[in-house]
């Protein structure tokens, strides 16, 4: 996947998420010519907009996808992260806000089931909470 997030001078930092290893991976692209005829004949449109490919592609890093994942998620039954706080959740997936609702409803299912007792409620949202979160990767 190759995407392109803007910049405020009008230009765009262009992040390409594909193998470091194997046929068709970074480990490949070890030259500005293979790096050429892969975006030639993978990604043909962006060609013409991006005239320091071969330059760019060498001259940054490469990084990392990686899985966080924390816990406990709360304190002494007083304090507890919920929605984006604990879920690491890259931007571009859109999931950070639909992570936060339905940790809302969790949580609200659980004031009413243990009648607002905090000392019950954050163990077990963190159960519930630990045992449908999905590991997402995020930049490193």
């Amino acid at each position: 996947m190759l995407i392109a997030l803007p910049n405020m001078d009008g230009s765009f930092t262009c992040t390409l998420f594909f193998p470091f290893k194997g046929e068709h991976s970074f480990e490949k692209l070890d030259t500005k010519e293979k790096a050429t005829n892969f975006f030639k004949e993978i990604f043909p449109d962006v060609i013409p907009l991006m005239p320091t490919l071969e330059n760019d592609f060498f001259d940054n890093p490469t990084g990392s996808l990686m899985t966080v994942r924390c816990f406990p998620w709360s304190w002494n039954n007083q304090l507890m992260l919920i929605g984006d706080a604990a879920h690491a959740i890259v931007p571009f997936y859109g999931q950070g806000m639909n992570c936060g609702f339905e940790d809302c409803v969790e949580l609200n299912d659980l004031i009413n089931k243990f009648d607002h007792n905090w000392s019950e409620i954050m163990p077990a949202f963190e159960k519930v909470a630990n045992l449908t979160a999905m590991p997402l990767p995020i930049w490193h």
